[in-house]
């Protein structure tokens, strides 16, 4: 055998009339053509991976705007659809005043409910069973759901403790009208003459899972104690407006359209948080708590005043007519006021509730709005 040089790699070669070519291709070559075909190969996937997620993000974000603005539109009609339960059901308003004499509560949970008769008793279960004798439950029954005088009539007579809301209102998330139904509790828990200290407002999808809630309440007065906290809440105060807010109503539900449209409501500028710069305190509200007299304070004065006949802002479909009051407003309101109306009046009013350092008494898991929600043991003790 002739002696030759032994390649690593083979000889690839081609052979013509007066001609030969080869080519020796090397292992270092060879990797590096291929480091860079994977490079390549790798940076294409990581663009089309974003451009697709984005555009995917973008597409379920105009599904859920558009779904929601279906909703809204497809029950605007509604909006100030009112029914009085005890007016169908007379016994009930007898009832329920038997029970107030009997009554002196520390605590008033504000509940507002929509689901079948079988979780309802599930639900008013669990809070009969962390609460004291002494606590109340007022449960508002969303007009949107049709309950017969059976169902209602059991609730209320075989759960001593628990009151229903004699007016009945159309209730939607991402909507003013939840916001508005708490106040419609706390409001007609007075009419009927409940003697309560604080209120504490519950989800329907929440849960306590240890005593003591009632201790919690008095001790701490009222649930800001994140208040300044980035993590659990968003802080804006002594703010000038046009730093936060756009110059016409907007649609979406990005955070910028929100702020605009709460900032388009006209009660947060002339009631909630007058002045000239923008103060708002948004926060979670399932969970919070908060003095009695705060709360009613509020009530009436969004009850006490009525609309000027014009929209809030330039490019708001909403009138605010003046027929209807600062509490009625928020039935047109598109968007969820129960995150800032009763944090931001409290904020305004810490000090007749003072110390104010409570943290709300539910942990949220999950979602923003559609969450498993339980007590924290770690902040109620």
């Amino acid at each position: 055998f002739s002696k030759r040089t032994v390649h690593s790699a083979p000889r690839l070669s081609y052979s013509g009339t007066n001609r030969r070519m080869a080519w020796d291709r090397t292992p270092t070559s060879c990797g590096g053509c291929i480091v860079g075909v994977l490079i390549l190969f790798l940076c294409y996937l990581s663009v089309v991976d974003r451009l697709s997620t984005t555009l995917v993000d973008e597409w379920l974000d105009s599904v859920r705007n558009d779904e929601i603005q279906w909703m809204l539109n497809a029950t605007r009609h509604q909006w100030h659809k009112q029914e009085d339960v005890c007016t169908a059901f007379p016994h009930l308003r007898t009832r329920m005043a038997a029970q107030v004499s009997m009554k002196a509560s520390h605590l008033l949970i504000s509940a507002l409910v929509y689901e079948p008769l079988d979780y309802l008793e599930i639900f008013v279960d669990n809070l009969l069973a962390f609460t004291r004798n002494s606590t109340v439950i007022m449960l508002h029954l969303s007009s949107s759901t049709n309950y017969t005088e059976a169902e209602v009539t059991t609730l209320v007579h075989r759960h001593p403790r628990v009151f229903i809301n004699c007016h009945r209102y159309f209730t939607l998330a991402f909507h003013g009208s939840l916001a508005h139904a708490h106040l419609e509790n706390i409001g007609w828990a007075r009419q009927l003459g409940l003697d309560f200290h604080h209120v504490m407002l519950m989800p329907s999808n929440g849960w306590l899972i240890k005593l003591g809630v009632e201790d919690y309440v008095r001790k701490h007065q009222a649930s800001l104690g994140n208040a300044f906290s980035v993590q659990f809440h968003r802080l804006h105060w002594e703010i000038p407006s046009e730093k936060i807010f756009k110059k016409r109503y907007s649609i979406g539900w990005d955070l910028q359209n929100v702020r605009t449209r709460l900032w388009c409501w006209e009660p947060m500028r002339t009631v909630i948080s007058p002045g000239n710069k923008t103060s708002y305190l948004q926060t979670k509200h399932e969970g919070s708590f908060y003095p009695s007299h705060i709360l009613l304070t509020l009530y009436d004065a969004l009850k006490g005043i009525n609309g000027s006949n014009t929209p809030g802002c330039s490019g708001d479909p909403n009138v605010w007519f003046s027929n209807t009051s600062g509490l009625q407003s928020m039935m047109q309101t598109e968007l969820y006021l129960e995150e800032y109306v009763f944090s931001t009046w409290a904020m305004r009013h810490k000090e007749n509730c003072m110390p104010a350092d409570g943290v709300t008494v539910l942990a949220m898991h999950g979602g923003s709005h559609t969450t498993l929600e339980r007590v924290n043991a770690n902040q109620v003790s």
